[in-house]
C-alpha cells in the first residue's frame, strides 16, 4: 500500500485533506526549528524556503528565526518544509553527506518521539501512516465524540487508530480496541447490556427503524445493514479472544484497516441513534 506513494514530494502537494484532517503537537514544531537554527545559521536555508514556498519567515539571528517560523506556521507547510530543507541539504555538491542523513535521521526520530502520525520516506517525504481518507475518517467522527458522556469511547477509538501510528503497528490491537468503542457505547445506550452481542444490536436496529417510520426500503436496508454489522461483531472475535496457537496470529494490515474503517462508520451511526433517544 504505502510502496505506491510518490517518494520525495513535498506534503502539500501529495495530499489535499486540509487542515482539520492533520495532527500537531507544538513541541514537535520547536524541535524542528530548534535544530535548523543551530544547524542552518548563515541564512541561505531561509532565503531557498522564501524562494520555494513564498512564505515569511519572522526575523532572527543572524537572518531567520527558524523556530518561530515552525511553531507559527501552517502545518501543512510545516510538513513540506521539512522535504525542501532535504532537497536544500543536496543543493551544495560539495556538503557532505552527513548534513541531509543527519537532517533525515533527526526528523524520523522526531516523528517517532512525538507520536504525531506521521512517517518519512528516504527522501524527506512526509506521509499519514495509512493514507488521508483513512485520516479523514478518524477525524470526522471526534466532534461527535467530545461530550463528556463518551470519554469512554473516545478513548478506545483513539487507541484503535493509534495502534497503527507507528513503524510496529498492533493490528490486533487496532481491531480489539475499535471494537471495544462500539462495544462500549452499545452499553451507554442500553445499561442492562452485559456485552455486545446479537440481541442488543437487534435492539439498536429497532431503535434506527423508529426514526424510519413509513419509509419501508429504508427499513429494509437498515435490516441488511445491522445483518452485517452483526458478521463484523462475529468476524472480530476471531483477533479478540484466544487461537489456541502458541504465537498469537494478527490481522493484516488491509484488513485492519478495513476493520477500523467499517467500525468507524458504524460507530457513527450508533450515535446518532443515540442522539435521538438522549433526553436534552
Amino acid at each position: 500500500m504505502t510502496s505506491q506513494l510518490p517518494v520525495g514530494m513535498l506534503f502539500s502537494h501529495v495530499y489535499l485533506s486540509g487542515g482539520p484532517l492533520l495532527r500537531d503537537k507544538e513541541t514537535f514544531r520547536r524541535r524542528l526549528g530548534v535544530y535548523c537554527q543551530e544547524n542552518f545559521s548563515n541564512g541561505a536555508l531561509g532565503d531557498y524556503l522564501r524562494t520555494e514556498t513564498g512564505l515569511k519567515i519572522p526575523d532572527g539571528y543572524p537572518q531567520y528565526n527558524f523556530e518561530n517560523f515552525f511553531v507559527s506556521e501552517a502545518i501543512g507547510n510545516v510538513l513540506s518544509a521539512i522535504t525542501l530543507i532535504w532537497r536544500f541539504c543536496h543543493l551544495d555538491r560539495y556538503a557532505p553527506d552527513s548534513v541531509w542523513k543527519n537532517w533525515h535521521d533527526f526528523v524520523a526520530r522526531v516523528l517517532k518521539e512525538e507520536n504525531v502520525g506521521y512517517r518519512l520516506d528516504e527522501k524527506c517525504g512526509v506521509h499519514f501512516f495509512v493514507d488521508d481518507s483513512f485520516e479523514r475518517n478518524r477525524q470526522s467522527i471526534i466532534p461527535a465524540l467530545g461530550h463528556e458522556r463518551y470519554t469512554g469511547v473516545l478513548t478506545a477509538f483513539e487507541g484503535a487508530y493509534s495502534a497503527l501510528d507507528s513503524e510496529s503497528q498492533d493490528t490486533k490491537q487496532a481491531v480489539r480496541l475499535i471494537f471495544e468503542s462500539v462495544e462500549i457505547l452499545a452499553k451507554l445506550m442500553h445499561p442492562k447490556t452485559e456485552r455486545l452481542d446479537k440481541k442488543v444490536i437487534e435492539t439498536i436496529r429497532d431503535q434506527a427503524k423508529v426514526s424510519y417510520a413509513g419509509d419501508k426500503t429504508a427499513c429494509s436496508v437498515a435490516d441488511k445493514m445491522f445483518a452485517s454489522f452483526v458478521d463484523w461483531m462475529d468476524g472480530l472475535h476471531f483477533y479478540r479472544h484466544g487461537q489456541g496457537v502458541e504465537n498469537h496470529v494478527a490481522p493484516p494490515l488491509d484488513m485492519a484497516i478495513f476493520a477500523i474503517s467499517s467500525g468507524t462508520n458504524y460507530l457513527r451511526w450508533f450515535l446518532e441513534i443515540d442522539a435521538i433517544y438522549q433526553p436534552t
